[in-house]
């Protein structure tokens, strides 16, 4: 009897520790699953962001290019030009135009002068940072209120990690002037004339 009681014992004993050791593979097998599981599901949540952020930036940038081929053909119409000596005036209007709109300019660096046909072409480069529809209500405005100036090109840089919808960039413009005038040439004094005409004789 008391054999019997023993081995029932040991059996129940052994059927406990063969459930807990079945238990303690069965969770230590399925929880890396599980957290292998979440991590793709968090890395999936990532992904479709970032394609929800990228398609908004294709978005602001087809109507950046818009704004810019809008620019280039305003242009290309009647306008009335200024010397070029009112550059430090340009260079204090544009920034003001861009901090309008939310635009921070960072830097802003004439060229020097070319002459065309029947004007003058001076470039002048600024970069900065803003949100897409800032730049685009920028280069709006900077046509509207500068149509002397031509945007010539542009480029946008994202910037991870800060707020959605900023990006850096820089632009090349063309501010066209009235040509400069040169310099005639300075007459010579009429003794030196005299004196040239005698030498030459009758």
């Amino acid at each position: 009897m008391m054999m019997d009681q023993r081995l029932a014992k040991e059996s129940v004993l052994g059927v406990v520790v063969l459930l807990a050791m079945t238990l303690i593979a069965y969770f230590a097998g399925i929880d890396p699953v599980q957290r292998a599981r979440e991590k793709s599901r968090q890395q999936h949540a990532t992904l479709t962001q970032l394609r929800a952020s990228v398609d908004k930036a294709e978005r602001e940038l087809v109507g950046l290019r818009e704004a810019l081929a809008s620019t280039k053909a305003a242009a290309t119409g009647s306008i009335t030009l200024v010397s070029a000596r009112m550059l430090s005036q340009r260079l204090t209007e544009i920034p003001a135009l861009a901090e309008g709109e939310g635009v921070k300019l960072a830097e802003i660096q004439p060229g020097g002068p070319v002459a065309m046909e029947k004007c003058q072409r001076v470039p002048i480069r600024f970069s900065g940072e803003g949100t897409y529809a800032g730049i685009v209500r920028f280069l709006d405005t900077l046509r509207a209120e500068l149509p002397d100036v031509e945007v010539t090109s542009l480029s946008l840089f994202a910037q991870p990690g800060q707020k959605t919808g900023s990006a850096r960039f820089s632009a090349d413009v063309a501010w066209f002037t009235l040509p400069e005038i040169a310099a005639k040439p300075a007459r010579p004094a009429r003794g030196a004339a005299a004196a040239a005409n005698a030498t030459r004789g009758p």
